[in-house]
């Protein structure tokens, strides 16, 4: 009998024995039972079954593990147990999708639904001793430090059932390709990397390649484009910011919605500033841990880290920090003793993902520091502080949660919006991949950057757009997100029904790059592809 339960999200890690059938009666149990006692060891099995907040499945020749509570438990759980028993002949598969709890035929509680059902498809796909991940899987792992660089693409991948799913790799530790200097670990073992957020799925580049001008492997389609990627499209938006920055201003708030490409024109910035000479740091606040947001001083301290072990300073943090004054106060003089002492040349500080800090206790003490920076460059425009530039990128309406105006760095300098694409520019993009007929893609997109170059290169590769899976993924991800907020879904509705949503509902999914418009009674869904599916799956 089923239990009267609603759907919930599971991270689901989902794993089994190579070869089992071919072992003798004996040799089978032997081998689950070394299984189950491996899997409990693992300390991610036992803090989530300890929190209540674990579901595990004995599947026969293996086991379902599904966590109710954190993203990165399945990783865990799975990098634990392949560590510890590598002997044991696995292949390991993750997603996180909707779960829904019901009573198996011995009353125990089990699960069904597209989380497992997925999980399971992904696990098929792996060898022996690999770890894979769905798309859904890695959009919400990707921007964790410890797991960014283990991340690998695989490729588009059919299912036995004939689905087409995209999948990610978990490589080993010693395979990462990027990472601290020797010497930033030993000076700092808790210092975290920042690295380039795009809210877009596919590669990043870290804080340490925008910093230096270094190159990650090629991107997916939808992460960032490569700096040389011929399949990056110059918007009128870009001139702008280029401009702004060689201006060396103050402050250059790039703005714009999720997946419309803030992080490539970020990274192009930071390099045209790098080859002018000046010094660039990249803070990406989504990829900074919950231990780091705890409370304001814990941030300046890793901003102050960030700042040495980019611009390679031999003084660090702790010289210059003192109990007895304020985290902001020991930041500020960081900036002024150290890092403007250390050279006369400008210094471009790019800050990603602005939008992490705004609903914390303490972001707008945050963005007010920020904004006292800018305005000492007006009160004593021949000091150090005219040689800071900083660039923020943020999608949310800063005023919802910046109360006093003085106290916001949004509101002063150069203000940038970047947009989808244009016909013109979709047209470009086609030309590019070699594509001739343009106006059937913008048609179902409407310039969405990130769907608009995936669908490109499905017909790049003889594939065409309704034949394939190709959105299947992103459309779910946006379906369960919506699903997980009743009031941004009764608000996607009043939107399909051709009524207004109230305006903090447009705001918020105005940034979250689900609607489009000037207000809250001119909005519309962003591209057809998504007001067919959320009309169908909604309505």
């Amino acid at each position: 009998m089923s239990l009267p339960s609603p759907s919930e999200t599971g991270h689901v890690l989902f794993l089994d024995l190579v070869g089992y059938s071919l072992l003798s009666q004996e040799a089978q149990a032997a081998r689950v039972t070394e299984l189950l006692e491996a899997v409990r060891a693992t300390a991610a099995f036992q803090r989530a079954e300890q929190a209540g907040e674990l579901i595990p499945i004995a599947t026969g020749d293996g086991v379902a593990l599904v966590f109710l509570r954190y993203p990165t438990a399945p990783l865990e759980c799975a990098d634990q147990l392949l560590q510890h028993r590598p002997q044991l002949p696995l292949r390991l598969g993750i997603h996180v999708g909707p779960v829904t709890r019901v009573s198996d035929i011995n009353g125990a509680v089990s699960v069904t639904g597209s989380g497992i059902n997925t999980a399971k498809r992904v696990m098929d796909l792996a060898t022996t001793g690999q770890v894979l991940l769905s798309e859904a899987a890695m959009a919400l792992v990707k921007d964790h430090d410890t797991w960014r660089e283990r991340l690998r693409f695989v490729g588009e991948r059919a299912t036995k059932h004939g689905e087409r799913v995209r999948v990610w790799e978990v490589q080993g530790r010693d395979l990462a390709s990027f990472g601290p200097s020797p010497r930033a670990l030993e000076r700092f073992p808790s210092s975290r990397r920042a690295c380039e957020p795009s809210g877009e799925e596919g590669s990043r580049l870290s804080g340490r390649e925008m910093a230096s001008g270094e190159m990650p492997p090629p991107s997916t389609p939808g992460g960032a484009v490569p700096l040389r990627s011929e399949h990056y499209i110059t918007r009128a938006v870009d001139g702008a910011f280029h401009a702004a920055l060689e201006r060396q201003e103050a402050i250059v708030l790039l703005k714009g919605a999720r997946q419309v490409g803030k992080t490539s024109l970020l990274a192009r910035g930071l390099q045209a500033a790098r080859e002018r000479g000046a010094q660039v740091v990249i803070v990406d606040f989504q990829s900074l841990g919950s231990e780091v947001l705890t409370s304001a001083e814990s941030l300046y301290r890793a901003l102050a880290e960030a700042l040495c072990e980019q611009l390679e300073l031999e003084t660090p943090p702790e010289s210059h920090w003192s109990a007895s004054r304020s985290g902001a106060a020991n930041l500020e003089r960081y900036l002024r003793r150290v890092v403007f002492a250390a050279s006369e040349r400008a210094l471009v500080w790019g800050m990603d993902e602005a939008d992490r800090l705004f609903p914390l206790s303490f972001g707008s003490e945050v963005f007010g520091l920020l904004r006292s920076w800018h305005n000492r460059r007006t009160l004593d425009p021949a000091g150090p502080w005219s040689r800071l530039t900083m660039t923020l990128t943020y999608a949310t309406e800063a005023h919802l949660f910046i109360t006093d105006p003085n106290q916001s760095p949004f509101n002063v300098g150069v203000r940038l919006l970047l947009t989808d694409f244009s016909v013109d520019e979709v047209a470009e993009l086609a030309a590019r991949f070699g594509i001739a007929q343009s106006q059937p893609v913008y048609d179902l997109l409407a310039g969405h950057p990130f769907l608009t170059r995936r669908g490109l290169e499905v017909l790049a590769a003889g594939g065409t757009l309704e034949a394939t899976h190709t959105f299947d993924d992103h459309l779910e991800r946006l379906l369960f997100s919506l699903s997980q907020e009743p009031l941004l879904r009764e608000a996607t509705r009043q939107v399909l029904a051709g009524k207004a949503p109230s305006v903090e509902a447009f705001f918020r999914l105005r940034a979250a790059g689900v609607l489009v418009g000037e207000s809250a009674t001119t909005a519309h869904l962003r591209c057809p592809l998504y007001e067919n599916y959320l009309r169908k799956h909604l309505e």
